[in-house]
C-alpha cells in the first residue's frame, strides 16, 4: 500500500511540474506579443488578415531613407513574382527597350555607352522566348510574362505593371519593406518639415518660403496616402504611428494638395 502511495504521489509531482512548465511557458509567448505592440495597443487594433503568430514572428526593423530609395522595386519584385528565367528575360526586355528609348541623342560618349550597354541587354530574345513557352506552357505565369511584355512595348509606367501589386493575401515580402520603409520615409521627413515649418513662421518669413513649405507637405501627405491605402503592410508599431499622423490636423491643414 505504501509503494501505491509513493508511486501516485511522484505522478502528481510530475503532473504538477508539467503544469508550471506550460503556465511559464505561456507567460513568456504573451510577453512576446505585447512586446512588439506599442504602448497602449490592444489585440483588437491588429487587423483581421494578421494572426498573433505572423505579428509575434515579424521583428520591427528601422529603415533609413538611403534604404528606401535603394529599393529597386520593379526588379526585386520580378524576382519574386516571376521564376528567374522569365524574370531574367523581363529584366533583360525591359532594360533593353530603355536603353533602345535613349539612342540618338547625338552625344558621342553617351552613344558609345549605351551601344555598349545593349550588346549586354539586348540578347536573342525570340530563341529564349520559345524556350520559356515550351517549358511553361501550362504555367498561368506565362499570361503574366507576356502580359507584361506588352505592357514594356507600350511604354507603361515603370511601377504600373499589372504584376506589381498581384499579392491580394498580403505576402509579398518585396512589396511589405518597400510599403514598411516608405511609410518610415514619410514619418521622418514629415516631422523635419513640421519643425521647418514652425521656424518659418516663427520668423515671419514671406509667402513664397511658405508656400514652398506647403508644397513639401502635400508631397509627403500624396506619399501618406498611397500608405494608407497598404496599411495592413505595416508592421504595427508603424501602423500605429501613421494613423495618428493621418489625424494630425495640423499636418493636414498645411499641406498643400497635390
Amino acid at each position: 500500500m505504501n509503494k501505491l502511495r509513493l508511486g501516485i504521489r511522484k505522478v502528481l509531482l510530475l503532473v504538477a511540474i508539467l503544469v508550471l512548465i506550460i503556465g511559464v511557458v505561456y507567460v513568456i509567448r504573451l510577453q512576446k506579443i505585447v512586446e512588439v505592440l506599442p504602448l497602449g495597443e490592444t489585440l483588437k487594433n491588429i487587423p483581421d488578415n494578421i494572426s498573433i503568430t505572423k505579428v509575434d514572428d515579424r521583428p520591427y526593423i528601422k529603415y533609413t531613407v538611403k534604404d528606401y530609395f535603394n529599393i529597386d522595386l520593379v526588379k526585386e519584385r520580378l524576382y519574386e513574382y516571376f521564376p528567374k528565367d522569365m524574370a531574367d528575360f523581363l529584366y533583360y526586355y525591359r532594360e533593353c527597350q530603355f536603353i533602345g528609348g535613349e539612342v540618338g541623342s547625338g552625344n558621342p560618349e553617351q552613344e558609345e555607352m549605351l551601344s555598349k550597354l545593349a550588346q549586354s541587354y539586348c540578347i536573342d530574345f525570340k530563341s529564349i522566348e520559345k524556350t520559356i513557352e515550351k517549358k511553361y506552357l501550362n504555367n498561368p505565369k506565362l499570361q503574366d510574362m507576356v502580359k507584361m511584355q506588352n505592357e514594356i512595348d507600350s511604354s507603361n509606367s515603370l511601377n504600373n505593371y499589372s504584376f506589381l501589386w498581384n499579392d491580394p493575401k498580403r505576402e509579398s515580402g518585396v512589396l511589405n519593406k518597400y510599403i514598411e520603409a516608405k511609410a518610415q520615409y514619410v514619418l521622418e521627413t514629415v516631422k523635419e518639415q513640421m519643425q521647418g515649418f514652425d521656424v518659418l513662421v516663427a520668423n515671419n518669413a514671406d509667402s513664397k518660403k511658405l508656400d514652398a513649405a506647403k508644397y513639401g507637405l502635400g508631397v509627403q501627405k500624396s506619399y501618406l496616402d498611397d500608405v494608407l491605402y497598404e496599411i495592413d503592410r505595416l508592421h504595427p508599431i508603424t501602423r500605429k504611428e501613421i494613423e495618428t499622423l493621418r489625424d494630425n490636423k495640423e499636418f493636414i491643414k498645411r499641406a498643400i494638395k497635390i
